[in-house]
């Protein structure tokens, strides 16, 4: 028979899992002190978590400087965290980090946000935004990606006549095109671009546990 204490944890993850932002921080905290247990009952060596924080900006204007010019605000904000580390994405981190030769950095002049309409569940196989026809990618916004302390920030904008389709999945990639490879890849309904500029921003921070 199930224990109180396990059905607990399990409604706390099922809970968290369909509907992440509805957590409490008290919640979260728990889930934080469970996550540190796990990792030392499996014998993790280094307790290291990736928090991935996503966020869409939608404005009525063209472009992101008309807006910025005008002092616009966006008309919607919708937020999202976490994703998927894919394959492909983890061993290309992993050679940056040793200096493997033929790596390519993830950088301001290199990383571009890819959307696309699938909604295909995520899974680490995957090599980028699964949409055949309905996707599309657009290079860093000045100054972009930014980093601070243990965090990494990206973000791109869309403009009026890019990517007019249904956001349902994004990735970050090294590049364009065949040879780009992808660290991740997030599915979720961020809504339907007919005109107007989208910015598209990831966080990801790395904190132990």
């Amino acid at each position: 028979m199930e224990s109180t204490a396990y059905k607990a944890i399990s409604a706390m993850l099922e809970r968290a899992a369909s509907n992440p932002e509805g957590l409490s921080d008290a919640q979260k905290e728990q889930l934080k002190s469970l996550r540190a247990i796990l990792n030392k009952a499996l014998a993790f060596s280094e307790h290291v978590a990736w928090e991935v924080h996503w966020r869409v900006e939608k404005f009525l204007s063209k472009t992101l400087d008309d807006a910025l010019s005008s002092g616009e605000k966006p008309y919607e904000v919708c937020t999202d965290v976490q994703n998927i580390i894919l394959d492909t994405g983890a061993n290309e981190m992993l050679k940056l980090i040793g200096g493997v030769s033929g790596a390519t950095a993830f950088s301001a002049a290199n990383a571009k946000i890819y959307v696309g309409s699938d909604s295909t569940a995520e899974a680490a196989s995957q090599t980028g935004v699964i949409a055949v026809t309905n996707k599309a990618y657009a290079a860093m916004d000045s100054g972009y990606p930014t980093v601070s302390g243990r965090t990494i920030v990206f973000r791109a904008s869309f403009d009026d006549s890019t990517a007019n389709f249904a956001w349902n999945e994004a990735a970050i990639t090294n590049g364009s095109g065949a040879g780009a490879i992808a660290m991740n890849r997030k599915v979720s309904a961020l809504g339907t671009k007919t005109t107007g500029t989208w910015t598209l921003q990831l966080t990801i921070s790395l904190t132990s546990v």
